[in-house]
């Protein structure tokens, strides 16, 4: 817990309602150079600061005094009058009365939802100064600080310079202790607001002036004129206090207002009672000064003579309890006294600390309270050291003294926490789940004092009182629910991020906890729909998800049930929460919605009834109407209505091969029935052709339907008058139902989709959105029916590579017929801009002719492949396709071609001659004398030992039905390895490709060791492969395997690299070969860092670099190593990353890496705490008292 935020609020508090001209007068005066020195009188005889005020139709007197807001000891040495002045009155005021001052302060002041009119009013470069100041001076961020009233932030940014002999409070808080001490009724003068304007109500222009003058300032220029005002003061001579007031220019119409209102409260006072008045000095002098309108009023007021004799006057102020505030919460068990009514400052969502200040001393008292009674606390947790170690911010915090004490026979701990520039003393307990907390933090001497002692000594725990609880009927139209609860809800609501990425999109959970102490039981409740744009489709999963939920907080009893009401699914859960609390569970499925009703005791010899109230009295409503309001244009051309003001509008990518210009999708959610409501316009690029507009729909409606999606109803429609077709589906596995209107205007596809649930999908309201459709402008442009293969050929010769990249796309979906087949071939022989490209135009072309298959296609295709001038990856793509034709001869041509008209092999170009075989394996496999002899033939020796591999060796069905293949491979496997680590040969003959290698070691696998030439290949590959790490590694691990010796200096350089080394381990321990892994590798940190590059690289596809290693954490009593990585040697500093590794000790027999933790952060200055938290986030085991 951090408490600062307190300290500087009660601080600064003081200097708000002590001002003495405006909120800004005395700050605002120390930044104007004025010399003060011909004005200072050293030996004070004309001390004018006190000053007597005859009563008027009595002898009664009263008394005005000016102050100054500082704790200098100068402006403690007031006359000898001052103090008997104050015993003689009746009543004591300051300028605004501090009792009730908190109050005001808190509902006008405090809030972090109010506007930073400073984020509006300064440029980006002044507001960082602000911010840096205000850290500076406070130790706090200005944009998480509770207060935002720009007057006071401007009061905080001026350091106060201390002096050894400076009072411990302020002036005029210190003549307030001698009032309340001697039991003065405490009033004051003016309201808050009358000297601390509203936000709402003050000038910019004139703020944003006053803050740059501030930021413009230095700190010894302040100082000094500071310095300057407090010896003015000190001398107490009223005219030149005068002086300095008018060199401000004349008093303001807010200085004049305020003066009038304090004299105005003055005069009623005076007519029944005696009264001491304290107030800002400047308050005093002038025509329009207080003591000329007492004058004005008919008071006589008197200079009150001057005399110093006792210029170490003291009053000692003690702590007089029996006026200070009495705060009992006899629900949570506690009493304790305060000087004044706390103040509730919230923190997180469910707790809040309270907050008091000694407005005598100065010394600010909180107490905190944490009612655990319904929540699941650790085992052995101590809670004791948590908060200890949670105030020791880092390591220049320590421990100054610690003891354990009995409060009412109640176990307490004190202890005093040495911070920064502050001491924390605390005293706190545990008792039947109720933290209590009581602190207060400051100087040493402060947090010592009688008023700190009297505060911790009046401290009392008592038996909590629980009174029974009053159920009441909450009712949620919006929700569509009805429940009795007990008591006030406390709102637990929230967003969470939606997992697919959506920021427009978010989860919105629902959720509201209630408990009934009396019966020692906790009620949650949760309805959420699916994100704007999702719809719940996996039953059975959603039911999994809760039922696993379920188990990892606690032991199930018996199997879920299921339950149903009102049509409306779900299941029933029952288990020991934690082990120990007995819960109940109701998952109520309802269309998009769910529905979550949990109750638990927190006394583990209690149970749930069944039938308690929370469950039975559960009722599902009736959706409210429809209202579809929200008029969505989608450009110029339509509109539609949704039927909420959210609407998601997402564009999706499409690529140059698709079909569409672009997509777009509007998607809103009913927030009264959950239904997810969609519209999408699809612009249809100009070379899609269809036969009809009846083919349009059927082809788009096929694409609609997803897997398992069967058609319940597709009829003829119209919208906006147009020929359109409804659509229902069903999936029969997720029981998802839509209803759908599809319409194609022009070129321009609208789809209204709709996933509803069956209570929603029926009704009006579905018509009501579809009907809603509107064409604002009509458009005739496009002819679906006509060809487009001119146009496709006449953009493919354009110089606009868009065009051209469009229409090359368009070979992808368009549907040639036999029409145009002339077209195309007329086109194959022309030149094209991609024809370098593997899946240039020619590739698709060649396709097209392919799947129009005539008599005269082989001969097209022959011809082209012998043409030395045509392209060559389209030769290429023309062999391929010829094995694919139904051609009796296809395949006698493509072998003939392959053996006497071989494709010339070019450098680092791929070679994709016989991946068609792959989905022939069956004419593979019947010429395997054919493959065999094109098996010696270099070039295609890589790809045809690859599709063996793969697809024939191992196989139990297929593996011995080439012999005289495997045969010629076995025959040039050696050789061919030998070739490969020769580097130069490698570099002349382009078939000896990784590949190839890759495949030799798989065949080797599966041919087995005892072959000659197996054995001296694998041995030639492990022990000369040096630069491809990871295929040495491949040898080396089937070496083993097939139980090949291996010389260990091999396994050994191998096992430096750490992109193989795990996979070689995992080789060695499969083998039982572990003792010749190092045992350094098996080390716990240097396992650590193979784990961390492993699951880095994993996450990051690319491995990282460089590591450091920082040095161990502790969490939970578990060990973890942490590093930083980086990727690459040229990145910066700033880009490196922290890794977390939990020390793991080796386990031979479940081989596996070490758990590893990353949070893609850069590594932060304190990376311990960094560490800490990206263990605890990731192991769940936040160091909390709580149970989840």
């Amino acid at each position: 817990m951090n408490y600062k935020i307190t300290i500087i609020e009660k601080n600064n508090v003081f200097q708000s309602f002590f001002m003495s001209r405006t909120i800004r007068f005395l700050f605002l005066a120390i930044f104007i150079f004025f010399n003060l020195n011909t004005l200072i009188a050293q030996d004070r005889k004309d001390y004018g600061l006190l000053w007597e005020i005859k009563h008027k139709d009595s002898n009664k007197k009263s008394y005005l005094f000016g102050t100054i807001h500082v704790k200098d000891n100068r402006a403690f040495q007031f006359s000898d009058s001052v103090i008997p002045a104050i015993k003689n009155s009746e009543m004591f005021a300051l300028e605004i009365n501090p009792d009730s001052v908190y109050t005001d302060f808190g509902r006008n002041y405090v809030s972090k939802e109010s506007e930073n009119v400073f984020k509006k009013i300064l440029s980006k470069e002044d507001y960082e100064r602000l911010k840096v100041r205000f850290q500076k001076v406070n130790k706090t961020d200005l944009d998480s600080f509770p207060i935002s009233h720009p007057q006071l932030i401007e009061s905080m940014l001026t350091k106060e310079q201390n002096k050894p002999d400076d009072r411990r409070t302020f002036l005029d808080a210190y003549l307030y202790g001698i009032a309340f001490n001697n039991n003065k009724e405490i009033t004051g003068l003016e309201k808050i607001e009358d000297q601390i304007p509203l936000q709402k109500d003050l000038d910019e222009k004139d703020l944003k002036k006053s803050i740059l003058n501030i930021l413009d300032s230095s700190g010894p220029d302040l100082n000094k004129q500071l310095e300057e005002l407090i010896l003015i003061y000190y001398d107490g001579n009223i005219d030149n206090i005068l002086n300095y007031v008018d060199s401000f220019g004349p008093a303001d119409k807010i200085m004049v207002s305020r003066n009038n209102v304090m004299v105005n409260s003055l005069d009623k006072i005076m007519q029944n009672k005696t009264v001491f008045a304290a107030v800002g000095t400047a308050h005093l002098p002038g025509k329009n000064g207080m003591l000329e309108l007492l004058t004005k009023k008919g008071y006589t007021v008197r200079k009150m003579g001057a005399s110093f004799n006792d210029e170490e006057q003291q009053f000692a102020i003690k702590p007089n309890t029996d006026r200070w505030q009495i705060n009992t919460d006899e629900s949570l068990g506690y009493s304790v006294l305060t000087p004044t009514k706390p103040i509730p400052l919230k923190i997180g969502d469910n707790y809040e600390m309270l907050t008091s200040t000694d407005l005598i001393f100065g010394g600010t008292f909180h107490y905190m309270v944490l009612d655990l009674r319904n929540q699941n606390l650790k085992e052995g947790f101590d809670f004791e050291e948590n908060i200890i170690k949670g105030q020791l911010k880092d390591s220049t915090y320590s421990v100054l003294k610690r003891k354990t004490f009995l409060i009412d026979s109640v176990p307490f701990t004190e202890v005093f926490i040495q911070k920064e520039k502050s001491v924390s003393r605390m005293q706190f307990t545990l008792v039947n789940k109720i933290i209590y907390t009581f602190f207060s933090e400051s100087s040493l001497e402060e947090v010592t004092s009688p008023y700190a002692d009297a505060f911790f000594n009046s401290i009392k725990i008592i038996t909590p009182k629980v009174e029974p609880s009053v159920w009441r009927n909450k009712t949620d139209s919006i929700g569509a629910y009805s429940i009795r609860i007990p008591e006030a809800e406390l709102d637990r609501s929230y967003e969470a991020p939606n997992p697919n990425g959506s920021e427009e999109s978010p989860y919105v959970l629902n959720i509201f906890s209630s408990e009934d102490k009396a019966k020692n039981t906790i009620y949650l409740f949760r309805y959420n729909d699916q994100p704007v744009g999702y719809y719940l489709n996996q039953k059975d999963d959603y039911y999994i998800y809760f039922e696993d939920f379920f188990k990892e907080r606690g032991t199930p009893i018996g199997e879920p049930k299921n339950i149903t009401m009102d049509g409306a699914e779900g299941k029933e859960y029952e288990l020991l929460f934690s082990d120990k609390y007995h819960t109940i569970a109701k998952l109520f499925l309802r269309g998009n919605r769910t529905y979550l009703l949990m109750a638990q005791t927190f006394n583990e010899s209690e149970k749930i009834a069944e039938d308690d109230e929370f469950f039975s009295s559960f009722k599902l409503l009736p959706y409210a109407d429809a209202s579809f309001d929200t008029i969505v244009n989608i450009d110029e051309y339509y509109s539609f209505k949704a039927p909420s003001e959210k609407v998601v509008i997402e564009a999706e990518s499409v690529g140059g091969l698709s079909e569409y210009g672009y997509i777009k999708n509007y998607s809103s959610l009913d927030l009264k029935t959950s239904g997810t409501y969609l519209v999408q316009q699809s612009k249809l690029k100009p070379y899609v052709r269809k036969k009809s507009l009846q083919a349009f729909y059927d082809d788009y409606i096929e694409v609609l339907t997803d897997y398992n999606d069967s058609l319940t109803s597709n009829i003829p429609t119209t919208m906006a008058g147009k020929p359109a077709r409804e659509i229902r589906m069903q999936n029969s596995d997720t029981d998802v139902k839509q209803r759908m209107k599809l319409l194609l205007d022009d070129d321009t596809i609208v789809l209204f989709l709709t996933y509803l649930g069956d209570e929603e999908i029926n009704e009006p309201r579905v018509d009501e959105f579809f009907n809603s459709f509107e064409i604002k402008k009509k458009s005739n442009k496009f002819d679906l029916t006509d060809s487009k293969a001119d146009l496709i050929f006449k953009d493919l010769k354009s110089k606009d590579s868009t065009k051209f990249i469009a229409a090359k796309g368009a070979l992808s979906y368009y549907d040639f017929d036999a029409s145009e087949y002339k077209i195309l071939k007329k086109n194959l022989n022309k030149r094209y801009a991609d024809d370098t490209l593997t899946y240039g135009v020619k590739y698709y072309i060649i396709n097209a002719l392919t799947s129009l298959e005539k008599p005269e296609t082989l001969k097209t295709l022959t011809d082209f492949y012998k043409k030395e001038k045509n392209s060559y990856n389209g030769s290429l793509e023309a062999l391929e396709q010829i094995l694919m034709l139904k051609n009796s001869e296809a395949a006698a041509t493509y072998f003939d071609l392959l053996e006497n008209h071989k494709p010339e092999r070019i450098s680092d170009n791929p070679y994709e001659v016989l991946s068609t075989l792959s989905d022939t394996i069956p004419l593979f496999i019947a010429n395997d004398a054919r493959f065999s002899k094109l098996a010696d033939i270099d070039d295609y020796r890589d790809q045809l030992s690859e599709i063996y591999v793969y697809n024939i060796s191992g196989d139990s069905l297929n593996g011995d039905k080439m012999p005289l293949f495997k045969n010629k491979l076995i025959s040039h496997l050696y050789k061919d390895s030998q070739l490969y680590i020769d580097t130069i040969a490698r570099k002349n003959n382009d078939y000896l490709t990784y590949s190839l290698i890759s495949s030799y070691i798989k065949l080797s696998k599966d041919i087995g060791g005892k072959n000659p030439e197996v054995s001296k290949t694998l041995k030639l590959l492990s022990e000369n492969i040096k630069k491809d790490g990871w295929l040495r590694a491949e040898a080396l691990i089937t070496s083993v395997k097939l139980d090949i010796e291996i010389d260990p200096k091999i396994w050994n350089e191998a096992l430096e690299d750490l992109y193989s080394r795990f996979e070689l381990m995992e080789g060695l321990v499969d083998a039982e070969k572990t003792e010749m892994i190092p045992e350094e590798y098996l080390q716990p940190k240097e396992f650590a860092k193979l784990s961390l590059y492993n699951t880095a690289g994993e996450e990051y596809d690319e491995y990282p670099s460089a590591f450091n290693f920082l040095g161990e954490t502790i969490v939970d009593d578990k060990c973890y190593y942490t590093f930083t990585y980086s990727f690459g040697e040229d990145k910066r500093e700033d880009e490196q990353f922290l890794g977390v590794v939990e020390e793991t000790a080796i386990d031979f027999s479940n081989f596996k890496l070490a758990n590893v933790y990353l949070d893609w952060e850069s590594v932060e200055e304190n990376w311990q705490t960094q560490a800490t938290k990206i263990i605890k986030e990731a192991t769940n085991s936040e160091d909390s008292i709580i149970e989840e």
